[in-house]
């Protein structure tokens, strides 16, 4: 009774005073001890029943005085990788002001060991198959459920909302490859930051971000910027460095029929996408790096192909000129070995599947572009313009054995060099080049020329001294009862090549010395 008496004794503002203290305590109870129960067991459920996967949320807490929420122990589960998608822990905090301001702002937005692992199976079957499907029949049964409303008009406005800081750190992405014989892993720890995210604010210092990938053995990948909304805008910078290209090269060794031993690549480049008043991505300031490539067909004893170092420098992109430049690209040392056996030569078939059908699927379409690029130099209509300024490639080595004879030959080109200027698709552009090379470790070749592509027209001179004929004399011997005991070619060649047809012309001088052609072991 007096605890009735003196609340009708008390003023109106007692008695709000109390009010609003006894609902800012309901409300602090409710959100420190009701609602963080809540909030899991219905997000556990409405996410299981989107996912069709089981899904184990350890934790939920939530702070009411500082308007945050901590998520730990979250898990969608999968029975091949055991986890499909998890985090330890997702901390958010939303500042309350925005309320004020007409906006959602977070102050802070903080995942801390984020899991992915995504697994392909024999036929191209992915681990989450079932979830996209899952989701797909829900989407369709709820739309059936639903009468189509009449569209409202919409201003395409995107909502308010900004995040002080977002920030992902010991995140684990996984990928495996199961589909061939042995199952291949890679691993990339993963980490990004993004200061002052905004929907709709601009600036130079709105929506920076920074990302960070680190490859399975060594290397990284940098990605950092900004980026706006209405119009989107991306612009920043993007460095890979030190990516060590076998473990990637594991996962294709299933589909075509070479390994990578060794190679490194490093790439940098300045980038810039926007959508207004058109689509358009620009590339500048490029530079792409391979070291130590190595790609070997199973059972050789070396590499098909060996790049020591490979650089391009100056790259630049224009989606909307329609322009790609190399300004330089230089190769040194690469080594090229190819052998011809009774199915081939095999550097023709080393990109191709595994597969014989698959193979012959990718033949028939690597045929018909090639025709239509073709086509299109031969009439000018190129749609993209590449310049490459200068091709520069220094002691290059080129071996051919024929294992089609018995015992097998080896024809070898040694200390090349070449050089090749203003090469341009797309445009009438006159080009040059020219070369040397050593064959045999006796004869000198030395080339060079001029031309364009568009229309064709092309001149050249050769000139080649001293090429000893008796390490080709099994092929003379394969098809007739000959053979070339000794004897050395020096030949003097001009050609010009015009015309769609195309017309060839050829004039040269040829002369031999010490000829000597044996039949039945006598000379001829």
């Amino acid at each position: 009774m007096k605890v009735t008496q003196a609340w009708k004794r008390s003023s109106w503002k007692i008695k709000t005073l109390f009010i609003l203290v006894s609902l800012y305590l309901l409300y602090v109870l409710l959100g420190f001890f009701v609602a963080p129960g809540l909030v899991r067991d219905n997000a556990r459920d409405a996410l299981a029943e989107l996912t069709g996967r089981e899904v184990v949320i350890s934790e939920v807490k939530i702070n009411p005085l500082a308007l945050s929420a901590t998520v730990n122990g979250f898990t969608i589960n999968d029975e091949q990788t055991d986890v499909l998608l998890g985090l330890n822990q997702l901390y958010v905090n939303f500042e309350m002001s925005s309320l004020f301001r007409w906006s959602w702002h977070f102050r802070q937005v903080d995942l801390d060991g984020l899991t992915v692992r995504a697994q392909r199976n024999p036929g191209s079957v992915f681990n989450f198959d079932d979830v996209i499907a899952h989701i797909e029949a829900q989407l369709a049964d709820s739309a059936d459920d639903v009468e189509p409303e009449p569209a409202a008009e919409d201003d395409g406005a995107l909502p308010n909302i900004s995040v002080g800081a977002l920030a992902l750190t010991n995140g684990d992405l996984r990928y495996t490859e199961a589909a061939g014989k042995e199952p291949h892993q890679l691993v990339l720890p993963v980490a990004f930051t993004v200061t002052n995210f905004s929907t709709v604010a601009k600036g130079e210092n709105q929506n920076g971000y920074a990302i960070r990938l680190e490859g399975p053995d060594g290397g990284a990948f940098d990605w950092d910027g900004r980026f706006e909304f209405s119009p989107f805008l991306a612009q920043g910078r993007l460095s890979i460095e030190k990516v060590d290209l076998v473990s990637l090269a594991k996962l294709a060794r299933d589909e075509v029929r070479f390994t990578v031993p060794s190679g490194e690549l490093d790439l940098q480049t300045d980038y810039l996408f926007t959508t207004e008043p058109g689509t358009r991505v620009v590339v500048s300031n490029g530079e792409l790096t391979l070291r130590a490539l190595q790609i070997q067909k199973p059972g050789e004893e070396v590499p098909s192909v060996s790049v020591p170092a490979l650089t391009v420098t100056g790259i630049a992109v224009d989606s909307e000129k329609q322009e790609i430049t190399l300004p330089e690209v230089s190769l040194s040392q690469p080594e090229v070995n190819a052998v011809l056996a009774a199915d081939g030569l095999d550097l023709a078939t080393l990109f191709l599947p595994v597969d014989p059908e698959e193979a012959e699927q990718r033949k028939q379409e690597v045929k018909e572009k090639a025709q239509e690029a073709a086509d299109r130099i031969k009439e000018a209509e190129t749609v993209w313009v590449t310049n490459l300024g200068t091709l520069k490639v220094d002691g290059n080595t080129f071996r051919f054995t024929d294992r089609t004879l018995n015992p097998p030959q080896t024809v070898s080109l040694t200390e090349g060099e070449f050089t090749l200027k203003n090469l341009i698709l797309g445009e009438e552009a006159t080009f040059t080049w020219e070369g040397k090379a050593q064959i045999q470790e006796q004869g000198a070749l030395t080339h060079s020329g001029e031309g364009q592509l568009a229309p064709l027209s092309v001149t050249a001179k050769a000139a080649l001294a001293g090429l000893p004929l008796a390490p080709l004399s099994p092929w003379l011997e394969r098809e007739a009862p000959l053979k070339v005991a000794s004897g050395q070619l020096d030949l003097d060649l001009q050609s010009a090549v015009k015309g769609d047809g195309p017309d060839i012309t050829v004039n040269g001088s040829a002369s031999m010395a010490g000829f000597n052609l044996l039949e039945g072991g006598r000379p001829l």
